[in-house]
């Protein structure tokens, strides 16, 4: 019986994370064209953790499929250590994801000021001729 059971949990929990995984890829596609039609930076990071969402119930749909996998010859307790491996690839992935959204906000916000002391500087040199 617990065996049947944990069957159809495991489909119940797949198909969940199949719809979750094409529901994130939607809303990276809207929210990217949103962002660069619009150039909004929270839109576009908003569009990033959707895709790092998506990357996740990808990797947790794959985890799951092989985590639940009986014990054998080879992992005679099992594979649940596919979990932990699961945890520590997304924690990368979230990092990886936040450092390029910092970067990214660094230069725009260099860009600006630079912008701005170049524009300074043509007013003061139009003046002064």
């Amino acid at each position: 019986m617990t065996s049947s059971y944990n069957e159809k949990q495991g489909k119940k929990n797949k198909k969940v994370l199949f719809v979750s995984f094409v529901v994130s890829i939607f809303l990276v596609i809207i929210k990217s064209i949103f962002g660069i039609l619009s150039g909004s930076l929270s839109l576009l990071s908003s569009a990033l953790d959707s895709f790092m969402d998506a990357i996740s119930s990808g990797i947790n749909y794959f985890i799951m499929h092989h985590s639940s996998k009986p014990a054998d010859k080879e992992h005679p307790f099992g594979h649940g250590k596919f979990e932990a491996f699961s945890s520590l690839l997304q924690s990368l992935l979230i990092f990886i994801g936040a450092t390029l959204l910092i970067l990214y906000s660094i230069s725009l916000l260099f860009s600006y000021f630079f912008s701005q002391y170049i524009e300074t500087k043509t007013d003061i040199t139009f003046w002064t001729f």
